[in-house]
């Protein structure tokens, strides 16, 4: 179970993962050995002496109990009193309280005390060591594990080609799959490379949304810079690049598997149900949200104006906060003397394609006790220049 803290772990959901840490592992000459020779039985290690009156652990190899946990009934009371020790000072309401205090406990004293040592003495019965003890003997494993066995490696390398998928040939695919009779090779190709993690098959997705996104909005960028004509008024730009930016994520999101999923207004009618659900104070109609019901290229319809609408309704408010929102091309420039607060207030020079090509050195002196500003001499070439009002749209 992912969570966001650990204590909210419990150690019998950490039991299943730790067993199967603990398998026996071939070495690569007990792989040649059994490749070439025909015997495929794996050679048995001396197993760890457990000593006399005392049982394996929960923790597997390494830990000892001190009853037997094969019996069922003693396995059993081991996770009842696991339960009491953990319910010593537990909030009302745990996920609450997590999210608020970073813990699902009480911030008690006395109880966490009380708690601690139930804990303590819970672990020593049934692992041998203590609580400190057994995470280190676990992050042992890990290491083991992980960097020094071939599956460990394996699962790095896979977990790599994953993501370079996501970013590259997933949306590549996705997009061939939406061309007439190409549907089927896009799903083989899904069912073939799909992660057996899902958190991978997860960053897949993002990053098949992600990756085109961006390259699509930088070339539209380009193209719009290139095209658009200097003494275009500043609205019609706004205009065409609110269209032309629109078109490009609903492109994105139509070429995508992502798009046969549910869609944002689906979502606020999942997560906001008294508002915009069928009963709500503003239901979202039927039309517009995806359905369990509707077909892929339904869905896919959907999505698709789902995007528009939400890139031309963020365009417009971004740039009604510009306009509107009293915020001038200099308020980030604090002036330091009397020429620079005139030059603030008086005009501002705007330059296209402005770049540095020579910086002096920087000079200081480490012995210094008093505050003392780096100065340099910068020079830049540039395209154009434009000289402008205060608020940074009138020309002058």
């Amino acid at each position: 179970m992912a969570t966001i803290n650990e204590d909210y772990t419990t150690e019998k959901e950490e039991a299943g993962s730790d067993h199967l840490a603990q398998l026996q592992e071939l070495s690569a000459t007990d792989q040649a050995d059994t490749t070439f020779s025909g015997d495929t039985s794996v050679p048995k290690k001396k197993p760890t002496e457990i000593p006399q009156g005392l049982f394996e652990g929960q923790g597997g190899k390494g830990t000892t109990s001190e009853v037997d946990l094969s019996n069922t009934e003693n396995s059993d009371q081991m996770w009842a009193e696991y339960e009491n020790w953990k319910a010593i000072g537990r909030a009302e309401n745990p996920r609450m309280s997590l999210l608020t205090t970073g813990s699902i406990w009480s911030k008690d004293p006395i109880q966490t005390e009380q708690r601690e040592k139930a804990k303590y003495e819970w672990y020593l019965k049934y692992y041998g060591m203590s609580p400190e003890d057994y995470l280190a003997l676990k992050d042992k494993r890990r290491d083991e594990y992980n960097d020094y066995n071939l599956a460990g490696f394996s699962n790095k390398i896979r977990n790599l080609t994953d993501m370079s998928m996501g970013a590259s040939s997933d949306w590549v695919m996705d997009a061939i799959g939406t061309f007439p009779g190409l549907g089927a090779l896009d799903n083989y190709y899904d069912r073939k490379t799909k992660s057996k993690y899902q958190g991978m098959n997860n960053i897949r997705s993002m990053l098949s949304i992600v990756v085109p996104s961006i390259l699509s909005g930088g070339f539209v960028t380009g193209q719009l810079k290139k095209k658009l004509p200097t003494e275009m008024a500043k609205w019609q730009k706004r205009l065409i690049g609110m269209g032309a930016f629109s078109a490009q994520e609903v492109a994105v999101i139509g070429l995508n598997d992502q798009g046969e999923e549910h869609n944002a207004l689906r979502a606020l009618a999942d997560f906001f149900p008294g508002v915009f659900g069928e009963k709500g104070a503003v239901p979202i109609p039927n039309w517009a949200k995806t359905l369990d019901s509707d077909s892929p290229r339904v869905r896919k319809y959907k999505n698709m104006f789902d995007t528009a609408g939400l890139s031309i309704m963020g365009t417009v408010l971004g740039a009604y906060i510009k306009i509107h929102g009293k915020h001038r091309t200099m308020d980030w420039m604090e002036p330091l003397d009397d020429t620079a607060f005139k030059y603030k207030t008086t005009a501002v020079v705007k330059f296209k394609d402005l770049f540095p090509v020579f910086l002096t050195s920087l000079e200081f002196e480490a012995t210094d006790t008093d505050v003392n500003y780096f100065t340099a001499e910068v020079t830049f070439k540039y395209t154009i220049y434009e000289i402008v009002g205060a608020d940074g749209r009138t020309p002058l």
